[in-house]
Formats: C-alpha cells, sequence, structure tokens
C-alpha cells in the first residue's frame, strides 16, 4: 500500500519498481492464507480500537474489516503489475480480486445491505474498498446511515477515516456535520450514540 500511495500522493515513479517484488510478496502470502475460500477467515484485529468493543471481542468479529483490506491490497497490486508492464501478473491479481470480491460480498453482505450482522466498521470498509457502484452499494449506503443514526459513532482506528466522507457520499452532508460534531464534549470527553 504504502509504495502505491507514494506514488498517487508524490508522484514518486520509482518506489512502484523498487518494491513492486515486496508488495507482490505481501499479497502472494494473503493469497496463500486465503486458500479456496477467496478470504482470510480467523482471528485478526481489523479495525482495533473500536469504541465499546473490547479486544476479545474485536478478534473475533474482524473478518469483514481485515478482508476489505485484502480486496484493496488486490486492486493495488493488479494496478501496480500493469502500470508496470507485467501483464502476467495483472491478469492473475485481477482474477484473485474478483473472486475475493465476490467471497466477501457472499459472506459479509446480505442482499437487503446489511453488512456484517449490522457491524458499523464493516460497513465502511466494505463501502470504501469492495463494493462497486450499484444496487447492491446503495442498498448498503441506506443501512449504514440508519446505523449511524441509530447508534452514533462505533468506529475503530481504520474505518473511523473514512466515515464522514462515506456519509458525504451517501448524500447525509448534515449527518456529517452532526458527527463531527459530536465526536467531543465541551471536556473533550469522547461521546456516542448522540448523533442527530
Amino acid at each position: 500500500i504504502l509504495p502505491e500511495m507514494m506514488y498517487r500522493q508524490f508522484g514518486d515513479e520509482e518506489a512502484l519498481p523498487c518494491q513492486y517484488e515486496s508488495m507482490k510478496l505481501f499479497v502472494e502470502a494473503e493469497i496463500r492464507r486465503m486458500g479456496k475460500k477467496n478470504l482470510w477467515i480467523g482471528p485478526s484485529l481489523g479495525d482495533w480500537l473500536a469504541m465499546g468493543k473490547g479486544i476479545a471481542w474485536q478478534a473475533m468479529h474482524n473478518n469483514p474489516v481485515s478482508n476489505a483490506f485484502i480486496v484493496h491490497d488486490l486492486k493495488v497490486i493488479s494496478e501496480t503489475a500493469e502500470r508496470l508492464g507485467k501483464r502476467e501478473d495483472a491478469a492473475r491479481y485481477r482474477r484473485q480480486l474478483a473472486a475475493t470480491t465476490d467471497a466477501y460480498i457472499k459472506k459479509f453482505v446480505s442482499k437487503k445491505g446489511i453488512v456484517a450482522k449490522d457491524y458499523q466498521s464493516a460497513y465502511i470498509m466494505a463501502l470504501k474498498f469492495v463494493l462497486p457502484e450499484g444496487e447492491l452499494r446503495e442498498r448498503v449506503k441506506k443501512n449504514f446511515v440508519a446505523n449511524i443514526r441509530k447508534n452514533g459513532l462505533q468506529t475503530g482506528f481504520f474505518a473511523t477515516e473514512h466515515l464522514l466522507p462515506l456519509l458525504v457520499e451517501a448524500g447525509e452532508q448534515k449527518l456529517a456535520e452532526n458527527t463531527a460534531e459530536g465526536l467531543q464534549h465541551d471536556d473533550g470527553q469522547h461521546r456516542q450514540g448522540q448523533i442527530l
């Protein structure tokens, strides 16, 4: 992810060819771990430091978060391989990306657009990294907004970064503003479940 970010943010064209082999080794390790299920299922920290969730809960419920990162890794490596003219690698990683995206949707996203039994961080990571434009994405956005309205902010370290932009994408600018404003009391204490 970092070499691709350096390329995207700073135009550093040396980062991609210099780091391609290490990027590839990392993704290959993920692919081996996923196996035929095309998902990495098992304890993981995923979106750690989620408010109101203990470390044991997070370790057992973060597969939708950690697998969203794997989808993103596959997208990055397939685009990088293409950019570097490594067509065979690009084709292989695109196939794996399609298989992992499909497996993710089948495992974690219901036809009604509920992600991972209404887990807030999973909504965010699925919208950010996994779900393509279409009807299912729109249903997920509606459920995501309903979850925020009902529960307030319950995200952890990774999902929080994407929360406000996704609310804006869902046409919920006011909710995004209220969420941002509602993160702290005057005494600096975090609150949750108090977003209008």
